[in-house]
């Protein structure tokens, strides 16, 4: 019993691009998200300040950019 080998091949040669894999799928959400929270910030920051500049009311600045952004989103979808 002791002489015999065993039938399991017990090398890992997977275990390195598994773990690129797993890496992947945690890593690269992680980072868009810091990037969604920096543009969503410098944005909510440049409606404060137009806001309190007065420049532009919280509503208009709603209704001013649905429209551009609307044409993007849609354009997008037809190129696709």
């Amino acid at each position: 019993m002791h002489g015999q080998q065993s039938t399991r091949n017990r090398t890992q040669e997977q275990a390195t691009p598994k773990l690129f894999l797993l890496m992947w799928h945690v890593g690269v959400p992680t980072n868009l998200a810091i990037i969604g929270v920096y543009a969503f910030n410098s944005e909510f920051f440049a409606i404060k300040r137009e806001v309190w500049l007065h420049v532009s009311d919280t509503h208009h600045y709603e209704y001013d950019n649905k429209p551009p952004k609307a044409k993007i989103c849609l354009i997008r979808t037809l190129i696709r």
